[in-house]
């Protein structure tokens, strides 16, 4: 909230004012809804009962981020919650942090 604060993050503005490689269907989303979970993103790990992790497409960080700009939305943008690491790797990839 500092930067909020400070007038350096807008979480009205799309994160595509952030991240400017995402794919058109990704760049209306909010830094809110990032932020909140509720951007709908389709989850960028696979996780499997013997409680191994891994990225989805072809395991390679690349190949995870084209499965998942490929992959469709859990929900439409704020219209539900869900925890995925893929907002968190947006952030991360982003000048947010």
């Amino acid at each position: 909230m500092q930067w909020v604060e400070a007038g350096e993050l807008d979480l009205a503005a799309p994160v595509s004012s952030y991240l400017d490689d995402l794919p058109e269907t990704w760049r209306p989303i909010t830094v809110r809804q990032l932020a909140t979970l509720t951007s709908g993103l389709p989850e960028i790990m696979f996780y499997t009962a013997d409680s191994s992790v891994g990225l989805i497409g072809d395991g390679s960080e690349e190949g995870a981020w084209k499965a998942a700009y490929a992959a469709p939305f859990e929900f439409p943008a704020g219209k539900g919650y869900r925890y995925t690491q893929t907002n968190y790797a947006c952030w991360e990839r982003s000048s947010l942090v």
